[in-house]
């Protein structure tokens, strides 16, 4: 019996099936969508780095190589192209239609860690990676001409004003500047001299470039910032009261910078192996940071499996232990990256420095309580040329001022962080203290920041051994002396809650 004798010995049906098949394909036709321009999403990752001044021949060697030897070792990577620039290098990765990208962000994030140490120590910031869509092309293209500004006064409106008032709308994704110029000095030498002094045009270019040296060089007297500013150089610089809690709290970390040799180890990381020249004095530890601002409350650590978070320093391998994707967020830009969904959820810093970055203006949700930052502590940084000149009476003037303005400081920050929490009510702010199961997952995940961070960086080790000996030691009289505080039982003696 052949295939066909059936719809030979049956002609009725067979016709009726025919025009059943034939009526299937018109209504096909007709009622199937058909997109010329189908949203497809390609897992393609990029990854930016920037080293200003530098040739594209040195960020090629110094940076596109070794951050492309870690790459290549993440599964499911289909392509790996890269471009290097002057200042620039770019590292495009394209991987498997059927890989994750969140996933597969998370593997590039622990690439470019695990490149830390491989990668120039005067990058001014770390490699930066974005997802993107290699199918899309710009939506929009606005030309700007002028009749009566410069053409470097018109580059710094695109750069400074457009470019900034455009990436804020809704449904914008990113917005570049192409065509500006900026200011720059050119030099021509004289070969014949050189030749004749013995010095070659690299030779000349060194010292061109040292002597241009931002920072180091004593550009600035002094500053006021965070010792995770530093990450970037080196991750050591992260255990500065954004390391693992250990059951201190702020003013324990600041007493073992001082007094357990916090200081001695601080300075021997900074001024020899980073180089700078600079003389540092911590004061003013801020307490527990808390968890973040999100869409809806944490219940669990499955909620942050695939969220794109902010987050900075070691913190990140606290948060991608988790399960999130950690995006890098610029202080000013957390609000509206979160307001245009570039983020899905951001931590900062305390309550009052997030109502100034409007954090609660674009998510209502605050979880309270973290061990990712459990107290990061400020650093007045001075040129230590400056500050080496300086008679004696004056040093112990800034040392003790400083130290004056830490417990200032400290007073300061409960009365204006307690105020902005109380006023969190009247923007429909609802505050959550974090599950004990995502602070035992963080704690998990700090055993494998620590495990990592301590395979070769030596001076991490150190540091994180001799807050271990200054955490042993000072917890237990603590512990056993004092009453916890803030203490809820005397509390609600007090006021019968």
């Amino acid at each position: 019996m052949s295939v066909s004798s059936p719809f030979i010995h049956r002609p009725i049906a067979t016709s009726l099936l025919g025009v059943a098949v034939m009526l299937g394909g018109i209504l096909g036709y007709l009622w199937l969508p058909v997109s010329s321009l189908p949203q497809v999403d390609f897992p393609t990752i990029q990854v930016t780095t920037q080293l200003p001044g530098a040739s594209p021949d040195v960020m090629a060697s110094l940076v596109t190589a070794p951050l492309e030897r870690n790459f290549g070792q993440i599964p499911s990577m289909q392509l790996m192209t890269s471009s290097s620039s002057f200042g620039v290098s770019q590292i495009t990765l394209q991987f498997e239609l059927n890989r994750d990208i969140d996933a597969a962000a998370q593997d590039v994030q622990a690439a470019i860690n695990a490149s830390g140490s491989t990668l120039p120590r005067n990058l001014p910031y770390p490699p930066v990676y974005s997802k993107v869509n290699p199918a899309d092309a710009p939506m929009v293209t606005l030309a700007i001409t002028s009749d009566t500004i410069s053409i470097r006064a018109l580059s710094d409106i695109a750069d400074t004003l457009l470019a900034q008032r455009l990436s804020e709308l809704t449904g914008v994704g990113r917005v570049t500047v192409q065509g500006n110029i900026r200011p720059a000095i050119r030099i021509q030498a004289d070969l014949s001299r050189l030749a004749n002094y013995g010095i070659s045009l690299e030779e000349l270019r060194n010292v061109i470039v040292a002597a241009n040296v931002s920072g180091a060089k004593g550009t600035l007297d002094g500053a006021h910032h965070v010792p995770a500013y530093y990450y970037g150089k080196d991750h050591a610089v992260s255990l500065m009261g954004t390391g693992p809690m250990m059951g201190m709290s702020g003013q324990m970390w600041l007493a073992w910078y001082y007094y357990g040799g916090g200081q001695a180890l601080y300075e021997k990381l900074v001024q020899q192996k980073l180089r700078l020249n600079v003389v540092s004095l911590f004061h003013m530890p801020m307490q527990n940071q808390p968890l973040g601002w999100f869409k809806n409350e944490i219940k669990g650590p499955d909620d942050f499996k695939g969220m794109k978070f902010r987050t900075v320093g070691l913190a990140t391998g606290i948060y991608q232990g988790l399960g999130a994707s950690v995006v890098s967020v610029a202080g000013a830009e957390v609000a509206s990256s979160l307001d245009r969904s570039v983020i899905d959820a951001a931590e900062f810093n305390n309550t009052t420095s997030d109502t100034v970055y409007g954090l609660p203006d674009v998510r209502k949700v605050l979880m309270a309580r973290s061990y990712h930052q459990p107290s990061e502590i400020l650093e007045i940084s001075l040129n230590k040329t400056k500050y080496d000149a300086m008679p004696a009476d004056l040093k112990a003037i800034m040392k003790y001022a400083a130290w004056a303005e830490s417990a200032n400081g400290e007073w300061k920050f409960m009365d204006k962080n307690s105020k902005d929490y109380a006023a969190l009510a009247g923007k429909n702010v609802k505050v959550f203290k974090t599950p004990q199961s995502v602070l035992e997952a963080q704690l998990k995940a700090w055993d494998t920041v620590i495990a990592d961070e301590s395979k070769s960086n030596p001076d991490f080790v150190a540091i994180l051994d001799s807050q271990k000996a200054w955490a042993q030691r000072v917890f237990k009289w603590a512990d056993d002396i004092n009453i916890p505080t803030p203490d809820p039982i005397s509390y609600r003696a007090m006021f019968k809650t």
